[in-house]
């Protein structure tokens, strides 16, 4: 489902390191590194090691989704809810520091 965002609103982005990339975002911080991994069946070279607070002002627009299963990655759990950006990128200013995830 699109969505555009009606108010300025604060979103988590997991990364392997501090990030200022990203167009896949979680409202709720996940339980753990390899909760995150399965449940949101991140990409093999992501290892949520960070996670971020992402700014996403008022305008900008999302698509929300669950994460599918992705049997060629090992991902064989999905069911997560993200939000993929439909921009190109976000402005640099729209991310915080990020803190390491256990």
């Amino acid at each position: 489902m699109e969505i555009t965002q009606k108010s300025n609103h604060n979103v988590l982005l997991l990364s392997t390191g501090d990030s200022k990339q990203g167009r896949f975002l979680v409202k709720v911080p996940p339980k753990s590194r390899k909760f995150a991994i399965e449940s949101l069946a991140l990409p093999p070279g992501n290892t949520a090691t960070y996670i971020q607070e992402i700014h996403v002002p008022a305008g900008i627009r999302l698509q929300r989704s669950r994460a599918k299963p992705i049997e060629d990655w090992g991902r064989t759990r999905g069911g997560a809810e993200q939000f993929e950006v439909l921009i190109d990128k976000l402005p640099e200013e729209c991310f915080k520091e990020g803190k390491l995830l256990k």
